[in-house]
């Protein structure tokens, strides 16, 4: 199944919990394609979900004329009644969402769908509001060289000396296992490292590695020396 095939029959099943609406067929008709209409169809479904239980008859045709009776009927000062449904959408991505953990993102296609509808049916909410915007959380602090040594140290050669040049050099892992080293050994760090781009950018430039993957290097190359000498030893 496509991914426009997905996004349809998902759709499908939204409208058939909205059930018949004039107003979803003139909301629906704005957007042209279907993973649109699809994202939109579900986060008004989603909202006319929580605000029936607030309200004993919740359906689309009935927001649209309840909103109109809040705004025109009511006395010119009476502001409580004719915000009304712009205070349901504020409660809802304000404070619903926000209590659900949803993204910013989530957030914001949800105001944007729910909006969309009433203006799309003439029925525009009255008055300002405004989506909160949460504090960015703290990114988690670095882990310490100390620290990242400390793990190092405790991994076989083979598989300590590929991270500790990562590490310091910030080559892509995969480069490292492809590139011949035996140009670094027995160099004093920092040991100059000469690479060309990817792909279409073939534009040379170069990094460093440091006294940690110099040494380990050597110690790498040491170690599969010894290891080739024994084996041969044994094979003869």
């Amino acid at each position: 199944m496509t991914a426009d095939a997905k996004a349809e029959k998902t759709l499908q099943g939204f409208l058939k919990e909205l059930g018949p609406s004039n107003a979803i067929e003139r909301f629906l008709r704005n957007y042209d394609n279907v993973k649109t209409r699809s994202l939109y169809g579900g986060e008004l479904c989603l909202y006319i979900r929580w605000l029936k239980g607030k309200r004993d008859i919740v359906t689309p045709d009935w927001l649209i004329e309840d909103n109109l009776k809040c705004v025109f009927e009511s006395r010119p000062t009476d502001l409580s009644a004719k915000r009304t449904h712009t205070d349901f959408l504020a409660e809802y991505i304000n404070i619903h969402l926000i209590q659900r953990e949803d993204s910013e993102s989530k957030r914001s296609l949800a105001a944007a769908a729910i909006r969309s509808f009433y203006e799309s049916n003439d029925s525009a909410l009255f008055g300002h509001w405004k989506r909160a915007e949460l504090k960015p959380e703290a990114p988690s602090p670095p882990l310490r060289a100390e620290d990242i040594r400390k793990v190092l140290l405790a991994m076989p050669m083979r598989m300590r000396t590929p991270l500790v040049l990562a590490w310091q050099s910030g080559i892509e892992i995969n480069r490292i296992l492809e590139l011949d080293w035996r140009f670094a050994l027995g160099k004093a760090a920092p040991v100059r490292v000469e690479l060309t781009g990817r792909k279409g950018h073939r534009k040379g430039y170069s990094t460093f590695i440091g006294t940690d993957g110099a040494v380990s290097l050597n110690l790498a190359h040491l170690e599969n020396s010894i290891i080739a000498r024994e084996a041969s030893r044994t094979a003869g």
